[in-house]
């Protein structure tokens, strides 16, 4: 039996707590109740020091509620832990999600969003964002307007909520505090991480004295910062109607906050490049980059007692080489989302040529068993391009640069269609009966002409004797793309993989599919 302790005083027995207060739902999902009990079992472990990391990776399929299990985690260990866990909260790299759970009132959570996000009270027109009152001068002339700053006030009531989310940006670039962090769909953080400690360096940067080139940056900076704060202090910043002003204020306050944030990037690249001078490269373009996002990751992770890494797709022996895994059913039947592997033929390079007249022809196919919304991934535009120029059907939409957002909305209003996409393998949800063929034209790998893909794979290869990053990337993206049409447990679709040059890629990295994926594949010859 499995009891639950702080410094040896008895708390509630794991075993007999009644999660089902803890969901805003009458009642769970499949697997969403079994996956609560494993990270409260998990932090118990965790705890008594049967388990020595506080990473825990949550494999969370589409449909499986990550939200509803998050939410009643982070209540359950509020409750559990009184005395050691006083504050969790819940952010992720996709803002979109962060609006989801503000929209959602049942849920309860006190959100936090970016400042762009609320209207200034005070200056019509502009945003929180635009604030000048940033020194202490400037504070010291606030009117009493500002007192109401919706953002100040949403502010506040996260800092007070014992439960509360906001935006990854907003978590980093704060500092904000807490217990638990709950990062959902953390499959993309080390991306984010890895932009946050990027930053692209001007001319006088000498890059054979980098450190004190970039202090000398920095005070730099500072100095330019003072000069736009002054000009604020001089203006009347009660003349509220006055266009001129409001442009003015406008001008000064986005110069400052890009200034700020480029000190705040000089100190955490000054923090690594002390310490690693191997954990980063200058590209041709005087862009620094970190190569990987373990070294951020890890400072984000210190100041915390639990992270829980929750995500379809999981990516989190990218960025963490201890952690437990917490398993999860998936939630809708497997009859529901199969996935066909048909070769029709390779799409690498010297082979797409001979290939795409016959998969155009199956493509048509496919979409001829069910001719409503078919979404094709094609990877890129040349393949799109190449695909559309072999497809004689009247309702096939191409996608082209510069017309993403038009693209996806023409998609989702037509009755028939044909998408030829491009980078929508996430964050797009085709639910329902219109959107039941979904197939993939291409093993989506990286493209090995970035300069960064060139490095971190040299990282891996040297530290790892594996090119993990890039595989691991190319096995998430493929499965990204395939839970796009297949949403909740009543929903139905097929997903097709067409490239031949999946067959070679499943063998040589089966162990980086997820369960769920592996066990939908249908062989096909």
């Amino acid at each position: 039996m499995v009891t639950a302790t702080n410094n040896n005083k008895p708390c509630q027995d794991l075993k007999i707590v009644d999660l089902n207060k803890y969901n805003v739902y009458p009642s769970y999902r499949v697997g969403q109740k079994e996956a609560i009990e494993s990270i409260l079992s998990t932090y118990e472990k965790i705890r008594s020091g049967e388990i020595n990391s506080k990473i825990v990776e949550l494999p969370s399929p589409t449909g499986s509620g990550k939200t509803i299990i998050n939410r009643a985690a982070g209540k359950a260990l509020l409750e559990l832990y009184p005395d050691e866990i006083k504050k969790v909260v819940y952010t992720t790299p996709l803002k979109a999600l962060v609006y989801q759970i503000e929209e959602d009132e049942q849920l309860g959570i006190p959100v936090v969003l970016g400042k762009s996000n609320y209207d200034c009270l005070l200056l019509e027109g502009l945003d929180a964002s635009d604030c000048p009152f940033r020194s202490a001068s400037l504070a010291s002339r606030k009117p009493k307007i500002c007192n109401r700053c919706p953002y100040t006030r949403a502010k506040y009531a996260f800092r007070d909520a014992d439960l509360a989310a906001c935006t990854l940006d907003f978590f980093i670039y704060n500092r904000a505090a807490t217990d638990v962090l709950i990062i959902d769909e953390s499959a993309s953080l080390e991306d984010k991480l890895l932009n946050h400690f990027g930053i692209a360096l001007p001319e006088n940067i000498d890059l054979e004295n980098l450190t004190d080139s970039i202090h000398e940056w920095m005070i730099s900076l500072e100095e330019e910062s003072e000069n736009y704060t002054e000009m604020l202090e001089s203006m009347n910043l009660s003349s509220t109607s006055n266009t001129n002003l409001l442009n003015d204020i406008r001008y000064l306050t986005t110069k400052l906050t890009k200034i700020e944030r480029q000190v705040a990037k000089c100190g955490r690249i000054l923090q690594v490049i002390s310490s690693n001078d191997k954990a980063y490269f200058i590209d041709k373009d005087r862009n620094l980059k970190l190569v990987r996002g373990e070294y951020p990751f890890n400072s984000m992770a210190s100041r915390v007692k639990l992270v829980i890494m929750s995500s379809g797709t999981p990516t989190t022996s990218l960025i963490c080489r201890n952690y437990s895994r917490v398993e999860a059913v998936h939630p809708i039947p497997k009859k529901n989302r199969l996935i066909y592997y048909e070769p029709i033929g390779k799409m690498s390079r010297s082979n797409i040529d001979n290939t795409v007249p016959n998969m155009a022809r199956r493509i048509l196919e496919i979409h001829k068993e069910y001719p409503r919304q078919t979404i094709v991934h094609c990877h890129s535009y040349g393949i799109a391009q190449k695909l559309k120029d072999n497809m004689r059907h009247p309702k096939v939409l191409q996608q082209t640069p510069g017309h993403r957002e038009d693209a996806l909305r023409q998609f989702m209003r037509s009755k028939e269609c044909i998408f030829l996409s491009v980078n929508y393998a996430e964050g797009i949800n085709l639910k329902g009966e219109n959107f039941q063929r979904n197939i993939i034209a291409k093993v989506p790998y990286p493209s090995l002409g970035d300069e960064w893909v060139i490095k971190r794979n040299e990282t891996d290869k040297a530290e790892l004797n594996i090119d993990k990053w890039y595989r691991l990337t190319t096995a998430v993206a493929i499965q990204q793309a395939a839970g796009r049409t297949t949403r909740d447990p009543d929903d139905f679709s097929k997903t097709y993989i067409l490239d031949s040059n999946f067959g070679f890629f499943y063998s040589q990295n089966k162990n980086l599919l997820e369960p769920w994926f592996r066990d939908a594949i249908v062989w096909r010859k």
